[in-house]
């Protein structure tokens, strides 16, 4: 599934550098980038690395303009094969304590 992506060229975007990107409203829950721009494409890698039993979903806002998108087309889980909706750049999705999600964007 990870095979898919095109990783030569892409931009890394770290968690730790990344937040005029992408926002997420939740503790100890990470997401890196990595960007083809000309493509139009975002590998988005989220995980979870510690146990809070309370809090599985949590909201994530991706920045469309500094992503240099007009707007999503799509999201795919590339593990699950989920397609998941996305409103003005914003998704909501359950990530388990110690779990990640391999997320495809594709914008416009």
């Amino acid at each position: 599934a990870l095979r898919d992506f095109d990783w030569e060229g892409a931009i890394f975007l770290p968690f730790w550098n990344n937040s005029k990107v992408v926002r997420i409203n939740a503790n100890n829950v990470y997401i890196s980038l990595y960007l083809q721009p000309l493509r139009k494409e975002v590998l988005a890698v989220i995980s979870r690395l510690y146990d809070v039993p309370d809090e599985k979903i949590i909201h994530v806002q991706f920045n469309l303009e500094k992503l240099g998108f007009a707007d999503i087309v799509k999201i795919l889980d590339v593990v699950t094969k989920e397609n998941i909706s996305a409103k003005s750049g914003e998704i909501s999705i359950e990530v388990h304590s110690n779990g990640f999600r391999f997320l495809k964007i594709t914008g416009k």
